[in-house]
């Protein structure tokens, strides 16, 4: 992170129009109103694209396409939506469970609070924003904020990131102050591609500081090249519109090598004049300030005792801001060996994403056959994060998770900006974890998710420290008695949780849910509905939805802005097939900053996702379990489609009957004609008429004719190597179907 001064660029012009102007009118006029009056309404009009478009090319002049947060380049076909308000529009959170509904709405369209913003950093950021004190009051101006209000999160419009934040030669950031430590864990800035990258850019500049110090030693017969590295450094640490990423890191770090060597007092006495001559361009004269370069000096770094007081008083691990990136299993259950990256399914398009607004969090859907260890990979990630006092109190023992033959496996969790991952070691007589609470919201659902039966079925214990998953190991623990949380809640929280029932069942801003006689109730105009009337889709979603809430309530944010994982078997259980469809898109809604991990068998709970968030479970040729995720994107594909493709593996959607006559058919097609014995071209024929479209398939001849070369080449593709058609396979079809349809065009126009 570098400090950007934004008065390079002016003020555009869009936010002195009538367009701006209006906007700030419908705001004003939704949180003028009582606080009743909107309980269970939120403000959902987006900033509108005309008005966005004419801010963002300013915005990213401003900060030179790179993110204002973690310097990364943000690619111009993302650029167009990605911009963060730097106090969040949405409402604020705190660090100690504190959050205002009301901050700072008024700074939506105030163009001081927008800066450029990458997809991983805006997706961590989310509504985060501590102080240090009371927040502003709500309308205080942009300049009175400032002053007044004590961020612990740096801005780097306003602060001097070089006074917070250090590195080392690995990439690593580290803190020097407070607002130091909440920003790096807010932001996730040790996220690994993000320490690969600026380790990258050091590796270069170390080789350039090499090949400097080898040329310095003789200066004088290497005054060409020795000025080109300078010019570098000049726009390294003086150009304000330099587009070049991390920064932050090779300031420090050639700050600190130039100190090391003796060569800073000798360069920085000369303003580096020393190496200007007549060889250098005109008007590229290497200008370094030798007070510009002192900040950039290493800090005093904080003694590891300094560090742990800071960490002590914040207690950043008690909010559970963490993030899955990558799970590893050995000997677990049915699984060998098998490796789950995270990280392939974030940073997807925000326009792809179906009915989300705000942006939502990247779903995982597992499908695969029976026996192929869906169930047990939420069982292996619910043993991972929930930590070893919460392991207790399950009773789960080594014997029941250790693949038979086994004699010792492995859990390996790796969490986003983490050093170290999370392990779970277990053999048959014991279990053993390195965390000892849980490290994240966690909630886990069997495929058999009940109401409370007196005497039968009861749900966890009411207290949540981070962890509820016994569901999803035992069924008879139930979901929570939802009518009696609802009718018990203070009015705030059940507006809250109001609001996000509403998005649940798309309903619509002016219904209202009530509780009366301790049920709960929708009223729409003069009417009102039961929920417990309601089909058995609804009230399935319904009871899912309220436990989550009930459980998630003690973070005392609105809904939709809880974090956390949430893990479901067979999420279609006992939908109906629109519901099936709607499930993931309505939860996603709903919830759109949780992380859901979810298994089904159901085609129909496909819709909702959308390219790389759902993974194949499968054999290979060894019988070890394999996942397969280069899929296509199930948003593209009708139902029919997605049930033969690499999601279930159907060779056709046709009744079986008539499918072992189409196996017969492509068997004896992959033989080569001189192979086949009469009785076998013989049938051919017979198939040929029996089989339904087969032998008229195409409207008219040529289609008929190219059909037969595609089943053709299709039958030899099996034979060979199995179903899966390749690139080349296509080729050669196009191809052929191409030679036929010109000869017969060259001969005589046949329709």
């Amino acid at each position: 992170m570098i400090y950007v001064d934004r008065s390079v660029v002016s003020h555009p012009e869009v936010f002195y129009s009538n367009e701006i102007a209006i906007a700030r009118r419908r705001l004003e006029e939704f949180y003028t109103r009582t606080r009743e009056s909107r309980a269970q309404e939120k403000y959902t009009r987006p900033f509108e694209p005309e008005l966005r478009n004419k801010f963002l090319k300013a915005l990213r002049e401003v900060f030179n396409g790179k993110c204002a947060y973690c310097e990364s380049s943000v690619p111009l076909d993302i650029a167009k939506s990605e911009y963060d308000h730097f106090r969040p529009k949405n409402g604020a959170r705190g660090l100690e469970k504190e959050f205002s509904n009301d901050h700072y709405w008024w700074l939506t369209y105030e163009w001081n609070n927008l800066y450029y913003c990458c997809p991983n950093c805006n997706q961590y950021k989310s509504s985060w924003f501590p102080v240090d004190g009371p927040r502003a009051e709500i309308g205080a101006g942009y300049a009175d904020i400032i002053s007044q209000e004590v961020s612990l999160l740096i801005d780097p419009c306003n602060d001097r990131p070089e006074d917070h934040l250090t590195y080392n030669d690995w990439g690593e950031i580290d803190f020097l102050t407070v607002k130091g430590t909440t920003t790096i864990e807010l932001l996730k800035l040790n996220r690994t591609d993000l320490v690969q990258a600026r380790k990258k850019v050091l590796e270069e500049l170390k080789d350039q500081w090499i090949l400097f110090l080898s040329l310095f030693s003789n200066a004088s017969q290497n005054m060409v090249q020795i000025n080109r590295i300078t010019q570098i450094w000049g726009d390294i640490f003086n150009n304000p519109e330099s587009n070049r990423p991390y920064l932050g890191i090779q300031r420090q770090m050639l700050t600190k090598w130039l100190k090391e060597k003796e060569i800073h007092d000798y360069l920085f006495n000369r303003d580096f004049k020393v190496f200007l001559d007549t060889e250098i361009k005109k008007g590229e004269p290497i200008n370094f300030s030798v007070s510009e370069i002192e900040k950039f000096a290493n800090k005093i770094e904080l003694t590891p005792e300094a560090k742990e007081r800071i960490n002590e008083e914040l207690k950043l691990d008690d909010i559970r801001h963490i993030y899955v990136e990558k799970i590893e299993l050995k000997n677990f259950k049915c699984f060998t060996h098998l490796l789950l990256d995270f990280r392939h399914n974030s940073g997807i398009e925000e326009s792809k994403i179906k009915n989300a607004n705000p942006r939502t969090e990247p779903w995982v859907l597992f499908l695969g056959e029976n026996g192929v260890g869906k169930s047990s990979l939420l069982k292996a990630l619910a043993i991972g994060l929930t930590g070893k006092e919460y392991l207790a109190e399950l009773g789960i023992t080594g014997k029941e998770i250790l693949k038979h033959g086994a004699t010792e496996g492995l859990i390996r969790i790796h969490l986003v900006g983490a050093i170290r991952p999370i392990e779970v070691h277990f053999t048959r007589s014991e279990i053993t974890s390195t965390v000892y609470q849980p490290v994240v919201n966690i909630l886990a659902y069997n495929s058999i998710r009940l109401k409370p039966k007196i005497g039968k079925m009861v749900p966890e214990k009411n207290e949540f420290y981070g962890a509820k998953v016994r569901n999803l190991f035992d069924y008879t623990s139930s979901l929570i008695d939802a009518d009696n949380w609802l009718a018990t809640l203070n009015k705030d929280v059940f507006d809250r949780a109001a609001l996000t029932l509403k998005d649940l069942m798309l309903l619509d801003q002016n219904d209202v849910i009530e509780i009366e006689e301790y049920q709960a109730i929708l009223r729409r105009g003069d009417e009102k509905f039961y929920i417990d009337e309601l089909s058995d889709g609804y009230k399935s979603i319904f009871y899912l939805a309220v436990d989550i809430m009930a459980t998630l309530a003690g973070e005392n944010v609105t809904f939709d802005l809880a974090e956390g994982m949430v893990l479901i078997d067979e999420i279609g259980t006992h939908l109906h097939p629109r519901w099936r469809m709607e499930v993931v898109g309505r939860l996603r809604k709903a919830f759109p900053k949780i992380k859901f991990v979810v298994t089904t068998h159901e085609p129909l709970c496909l819709r909702g996702l959308v390219a790389g968030e759902a993974v194949v479970l499968t054999k290979n040729e060894d019988k070890e379990i394999i996942a397969l995720s280069d899929l296509p994107d199930p948003s593209e594909l009708r139902i029919d489609q997605i049930l033969t493709s690499d999601f279930f593996g159907l060779k056709s959607t046709i009744d079986p009957e008539t499918e072992k006559l189409f196996d017969e058919y492509y068997a004896i097609l992959a033989l080569d004609d001189q192979d086949r014995t009469d009785e076998q071209k013989r049938r051919i024929l017979e198939l040929s008429a029996l089989i339904p479209r087969i032998k008229h398939l195409g409207d008219n001849l040529r289609e008929e004719l190219a059909y037969y070369v595609i089943d053709e080449l299709l039958a030899k593709k099996t034979r060979e190597k199995g179903l899966k058609i390749k690139e080349d396979l296509k080729a050669q079809a196009v191809k052929q179907v191409a030679s036929i349809w010109n000869t017969i065009e060259g001969k005589t126009n046949i329709q």
